[in-house]
Parts: structure tokens; C-alpha cells; sequence
């Protein structure tokens, strides 16, 4: 595995508490949605509206807390969190997307074998929506474009970034990160498929010491989750 991760800037001073700031607001912005979520009427477009201020609010603190704490009191972004993408992020991000879907699909048929069928709770809220075209799709472009940016960005920027900053090895925060993705869905059947598809994300971040190969191959793995969102 290459060491070519972007680290944080000399001098700047955001770090792990910044990682706890990010996450609290994101679980705050949760427990805000589920109180709004009861004050909405009891009709589809309230349900409509419901899901999706559900999964797009709780994001806010996720990617703005960290692109903040760049800008304030660091390098930037690019710099310290490597919040970019280059031309040769593509391909590579794409071999991982694919990569990341069949290694996802071998760990997801294995868990079936043990421990039964089961579903996501992208897959559960979808069916909340069937029959409404507007906000089903609207939801699945959320989930396959919207996810990966910010989940990149809280997970293999900032979080990532932090833990080298504290002197981590690359590989022991790939691993750390991944098991922190994994946990983060509260979806305690799909934490072996997440874990292994978190690898293979820290590894493209790991690898390029950029976040832009890892938000496409995430977004990849989503899309066709996303894409089958659509016909429930």
C-alpha cells in the first residue's frame, strides 16, 4: 500500500475534536428530523418530504463542520483533508466500484447463509415511498450521488485525516475508518458488507491521498443499489 495520504497542514489545529463536533451535530440534526417528522401530515407528499429532510439535514454538519474546520484553522480542504479529484481518480475509482460491489455482494450472500435475508434501511424507506415517483427518485439520486460526497468527506477526510494526524499508520486508519462507516448505519446485520466495502474506500484514499477515487467507486457501489430503488 502506497503512503501518499494528504495529511494535515503543519500548524493547523482541527483534529480528533472536530471529528466528535462533526458526528454529534450530525446525531443532534437526526433526533431534529425525527421530532419534525412526527409534526408532518400523514400524506404522501408529507411522507416525501419526511425521507428525504431525514437524509439530506443530518448531512449538513457532516461535510460543512469539516470544510470549516479546514478553512478556519488549516490549509484547507484539498490540503488537509484531500478533497480533491484528478483525472486519474476515475479509472481507478471505477475498477474499485466495481471491485467493492462484487467483494460487498460475496460478504452479503454469506451473511444471507448464516443469518437469513435481509434488507437496508435505504431499501425499507423506499418502500415508504412506492407509488411516488417524484420523491423515490429523487431519494435515489440523494443516495447514489449525495451519500458518497458526504460520507467521503466526514469518513475518509476528516476522520481519516485526524487519525494520521494523531500518528496512526495508514493501515490501522483504513481499518479504523472502515469499522467506524460500517457502525455508522446502525445496521448491525450489514456491518461485514460495509466493513469490507469501507476497506476497499480507505484503501483508494490510501492510495491516491485523495478522496476523489473513493467518492466515485462509493458512488458505483450505490448506484445500483439506488438504481433498484426505483423499481419497488
Amino acid at each position: 500500500m502506497a503512503s501518499t495520504p494528504a495529511r494535515a497542514t503543519i500548524g493547523s489545529t482541527w483534529g480528533l475534536g472536530d471529528v466528535a463536533i462533526a458526528f454529534a451535530a450530525w446525531f443532534a440534526a437526526s433526533v431534529m428530523v425525527a421530532a419534525i417528522d412526527s409534526a408532518l401530515p400523514a400524506t404522501a407528499t408529507g411522507r416525501g418530504i419526511s425521507v428525504v429532510l431525514g437524509i439530506a439535514l443530518p448531512w449538513v454538519p457532516l461535510i460543512g463542520w469539516p470544510w470549516w474546520a479546514a478553512r478556519s484553522r488549516g490549509a484547507g480542504p484539498g490540503a488537509d483533508l484531500g478533497w480533491q479529484i484528478k483525472r486519474s481518480d476515475i479509472p481507478i475509482g471505477l475498477l474499485g466500484g466495481f471491485v467493492s460491489l462484487g467483494l460487498g455482494a460475496a460478504v452479503g450472500a454469506l451473511t444471507t447463509r448464516l443469518f437469513g435475508g435481509f434488507n437496508s434501511a435505504a431499501g425499507t424507506l423506499a418502500q415508504t415511498l412506492h407509488g411516488q415517483r417524484f420523491w423515490l427518485v429523487l431519494f435515489a439520486a440523494l443516495v447514489a450521488f449525495g451519500a458518497p460526497l458526504v460520507e467521503e468527506c466526514a469518513f475518509r477526510g476528516l476522520l481519516f485525516a485526524a487519525l494520521l494526524k494523531r500518528g496512526l499508520s495508514p493501515r490501522v486508519t483504513v481499518v479504523l475508518v472502515a469499522l467506524a462507516f460500517s457502525c455508522s448505519h446502525f445496521e448491525p446485520i450489514r456491518i461485514p458488507l460495509l466493513f469490507a466495502v469501507g476497506l476497499v474506500l480507505g484503501y483508494l484514499r490510501e492510495r491516491t491521498g485523495r478522496v476523489g477515487a473513493s467518492v466515485i467507486a462509493h458512488s458505483v457501489n450505490n448506484a445500483l443499489g439506488a438504481w433498484s430503488l426505483l423499481w419497488l
